[in-house]
This record gives structure tokens, sequence and C-alpha cells, in this order.
């Protein structure tokens, strides 16, 4: 029988105010219990035990100060954002930084920033793009929409699967199901054999954990078998002019992340 490595978490950031800047951080025992309350909270379940914890870490990350929020919170410090022009406050001339923000209002904070730089320089700014550029997977109309005539477009796939699709490769979902899947047919499976496919000609994954662990959901939940494992070295190593030994060698470091995580 071939095996399967078993499920793991990745629970949600757990944070607290450091109160001064520290050189480095690493999670306490307290930490730890915070963050296993939590989860135990949101899936009781589960019922999470400090000898359940593989790993963590803790990181250092700049806040925005707001008057009105309690100390030992940082909820909403996350979220705001500042620009500071240090020559207002008897700095360097031409001096900027951007402070806080966070992924989804990053674009709005680069573009005040470049704003900002541009009338310093006595430019005439282009108008901003950003703004309204849409990503290349971005669908062109309403998403629900785009879901219905995925759906209508490639009936023989479950519902399910095709919406999941959907959101994962947008637009580009056409590209990935035409995708050539010569050399992966005896993973007996067209939608992985082109996601597989996909990944090397189209998202530069160059080594298996970068395909099984990056690009896979089923890499990730551990739904894949080590023969399929197997099929897409094969594959990978045929299409990147692998050696032998390069393909062993990836191979080994692969097995090794998924040991890791069993055991």
């Amino acid at each position: 029988m071939e095996r399967r490595w078993p499920f793991r978490l990745a629970t949600s950031i757990y944070s607290f105010c450091h109160g001064r800047a520290k050189a480095y951080s690493q999670p306490t025992e307290s930490d730890l219990d915070a963050l296993l309350e939590k989860a135990n909270a949101a899936l009781p379940g589960v019922q999470l035990q400090r000898k359940d914890i593989d790993y963590a870490y803790a990181g250092l990350r700049p806040l925005v100060a707001d008057p009105t929020t309690p100390d030992n919170t940082t909820y909403g410090l996350s979220r705001g954002s500042e620009i500071v022009d240090h020559a207002r406050d008897g700095g360097p001339a031409g001096l900027i930084s951007a402070l806080g923000g966070k992924w989804t209002t990053s674009r709005r904070l680069g573009e005040e920033v470049v704003d900002l730089a541009v009338q310093y320089l006595g430019h005439k700014g282009a108008s901003c793009r950003t703004r309204d550029t849409l990503l290349t997977c971005t669908p062109r109309q309403d998403l629900a929409a785009f879901m219905d005539q995925m759906r209508a477009d490639y009936p023989h796939v479950p519902v399910d699967e095709i919406d999941r699709l959907s959101r994962l490769y947008g637009r580009l979902l056409p590209q990935l199901m035409a995708q050539d899947k010569a050399g992966l047919g005896k993973l007996r499976n067209p939608l992985l054999a082109a996601r597989v496919s996909f990944s090397l000609h189209h998202e530069m994954a160059c080594q298996l954990e970068d395909v099984v662990l990056r690009r896979l959901i089923e890499g990730q939940t551990g739904a894949l078998t080590r023969g399929q494992i197997q099929i897409i070295a094969d594959y990978m190593a045929s299409r990147l002019n692998w050696s032998e030994p390069e393909k062993t060698q990836q191979l080994d470091r692969l097995h090794a992340r998924l040991r890791g995580q069993s055991d």
C-alpha cells in the first residue's frame, strides 16, 4: 500500500504589542498556549495540545499608532497606514517613509508614495495605471457570471471542481484546460495532469517541491501518492532535462520534507 502523509493545519496569526523594538523575536510558551486556545475555540472538535505543534515562528513588524486604540490591541493597528514626509519634521528633504498597511491596500499606498516622490522631483507624473489595471487572471465580468460560463463550457467537470478551478485560475482556466498533458497520462487524472503541465509552462515551477507543495492542493493536503509523485518527477525530468542523479535528489528532498511533516 502506498503511504500518504497526514493532514496538517496552519493556524492564523496571533499578535500582540511588544511595547519596544527588539533585535529578534521567537515564540514563547505563553504565545503557544494563546495560539492553541484560539485554534481550539475555532475548531473545538480537534482539541489540539502542545505536543501537536510541529512548528511555530514569530516576526516583528512596525505598526502605525492610533491614539484611540488601546495599547494592548494590534487588530486596528495592523490595518492602518501612514506616509511620513521627513522634511516636514525637520528631517532630510526627499526622504519618504511608508508605514503600516496591508496586502489589500498596498497598491493605493504605493500610488500615494509615488505621487509624493514625483512632486518632490518637480515632474508632471503620468496618471496612475495600477488603479484600473486588472491582473491577467482576473475575469472581465462578474465572478458569478464567469463561473456560470465555465460550468457551461466544461459540463463534463463536476461543478464543485470547476468552481474551485475558476477561483484558482480565473480567466486562465480555458488555457489550463487546453494544456498539453502528454507524458502525464499515467496519473489517470486529466485535471491533475493539466495543472502539473501548467505549473511548468506558465508558472515557472522548476523544482519538484515547487509543483507538489506550492502548486497542487493535493500536495499540500497529502492526497498525492508516492506513485503519483514519481510520475510528476519523471515528467519534470523529461521537460527540464534533469539527469537521473538530479531527479533522485529532487525526490529525496521532497520525501524528506514529507517525512518531516508526518513525524
